[in-house]
């Protein structure tokens, strides 16, 4: 399964027909065949799953709603990062709080986004742009899955993150420092139903 090149999403970022990648159905997969039933499964759930040659691509975090409108008071706060991740955005963003360099219609989007991920039990792929400090603008393939800390109840989240196109050197792109959501978007039904607003994206088609 390749994980890197055109193969993954086999359009350009100017045409934004986007399809969903391999990686992310099998990530799907696999994901499914932890749940025991349908809700919400628990990190020792999770942590069970061998996700073999997707691991360098797996991103962790705690996910706290919003507190008022449009987003606000919402963070997540990223405790685990790949390496793929890393090489790929040529920054560790092990630490950092997910949200912090989204535009305000961003960060209301996605917030919505993951709220609806815990209140409907149910995964999200989307294109992602990630912005460079060197001008440069690349998509990113996208799959994110709820799931709850057994011990505290806290709601928190496990993505998968691959490149979409054929990745260019690191000192060609520069540092990632902002992210934005693409045209193309599903959620993915895992036994709870989804929402009924498809929230794509800010991003013209």
């Amino acid at each position: 399964m390749a994980l890197r090149g055109a193969g993954v999403i086999a359009n350009s970022i100017r045409s934004a027909n986007f399809i969903r990648s391999d990686a992310s159905k099998h990530f799907e997969a696999l994901w499914r065949a932890a749940l025991a039933k349908p809700g919400l499964p628990t990190d020792e759930q999770i942590d069970r799953i061998d996700f073999a040659r997707l691991s360098p691509f797996l991103l962790k975090g705690r996910f706290t709603r919003s507190n008022g409108l449009r987003g606000a008071g919402a963070r997540m706060d990223v405790d685990h990062a790949g390496a793929g991740i890393a090489e790929r955005l040529n920054v560790d963003i092990t630490g950092f709080e997910y949200f912090c360099r989204l535009l305000p219609d961003e960060k209301a989007l996605i917030v919505d986004v993951f709220e609806n991920l815990f209140d409907h039990a149910c995964g999200r792929w989307r294109v992602m742009f990630y912005r460079f400090d060197k001008g440069l603008k690349i998509a990113v393939d996208t799959t994110f899955f709820p799931y709850l800390c057994a011990n505290t109840g806290a709601e928190r989240v496990c993505a998968l993150i691959v490149p979409a196109n054929t990745p260019a050197s690191a000192s060609d792109e520069g540092r990632a420092y902002s992210a934005e959501a693409g045209p193309a978007a599903e959620w993915i039904n895992l036994g709870s139903g989804i929402p009924k607003d498809s929230m794509l994206s800010l991003e013209p088609a």
